[in-house]
């Protein structure tokens, strides 16, 4: 499966902070998820949207959604992270956060009917190999 990653910070701060841990975890991504095949789907973007002192883009708390595409059979998980939460990471922590932020809104996100009937236990078991200990 090809895996497409992006990140939306919510000021600066946030940028400088969570930018290049999010192009390391790219590279992992890839790698943990290029070998599973899921029927229906040829490609999952994963967004990560962390807020900042800009824009909070989860004033309301963590939340992720998974939308899915059947036609051009896209799988998408959009993470949003409040700023409160993004600030309260130590910096030697910022790269094992930001992969728990993507394990944890896949497991937590709404899925919409059409997901529903996609088996994406081989999805989850690769995302949470991204976090173990």
């Amino acid at each position: 499966m090809d895996v497409s990653v992006s990140g939306r910070m919510g000021g600066p701060e946030t940028g400088a902070r969570y930018l290049a841990s999010i192009v390391r975890l790219r590279a992992m991504l890839k790698a943990a998820l290029g070998e599973v095949a899921v029927a229906g789907v040829e490609v999952t973007d994963i967004e990560l949207w962390v807020g900042g002192t800009v824009t909070d883009h989860a004033p309301g708390g963590f939340s992720s959604d998974v939308r899915y595409f059947a036609r051009q059979q896209r799988l998408l998980l959009a993470v949003l992270v409040p700023a409160a939460c993004a600030r309260s990471v130590d910096d030697d922590l910022v790269d094992r956060e930001t992969a728990r932020w993507i394990v944890r809104g896949f497991e937590d996100a709404r899925m919409p009917r059409s997901a529903q009937r996609l088996d994406l236990a081989d999805v989850s078991v690769a995302l949470r190999s991204l976090v173990a200990d």
